[in-house]
């Protein structure tokens, strides 16, 4: 099974309908929501991520660093930046 994102890019689901986040998506989710001073619950609310699945996705990449919350993070060049857009309605 697969949806569409925002991006227009394929995102494949689970048997149970659950978006499989690719890898360099998630990262650079991560990596805004470190330079965004939200708090996780917030962020995963404005990214529309249930916020029991993003703080998964943290305490995972925290643990892969060694526990420390501020370590900074060598980001590769391939993970696109995120751009925020203001709704208006």
């Amino acid at each position: 099974m697969t949806e569409l994102n925002h991006g227009q890019e394929i995102l494949k689901t689970d048997a149970r309908g659950r978006v499989q986040t690719p890898v360099k998506r998630r990262e650079a989710l991560l990596d805004e929501f470190e330079r965004s001073g939200l708090s996780g619950k917030k962020f995963a609310l404005l990214v529309g991520i249930k916020h029991q699945t993003f703080a998964a996705w943290v305490t995972k990449r925290r643990k892969q660093r060694g526990s420390a919350r501020s370590l900074p993070h060598q980001r590769a060049e391939s993970v696109p930046k995120l751009q925020w857009v203001e709704a208006v309605g």
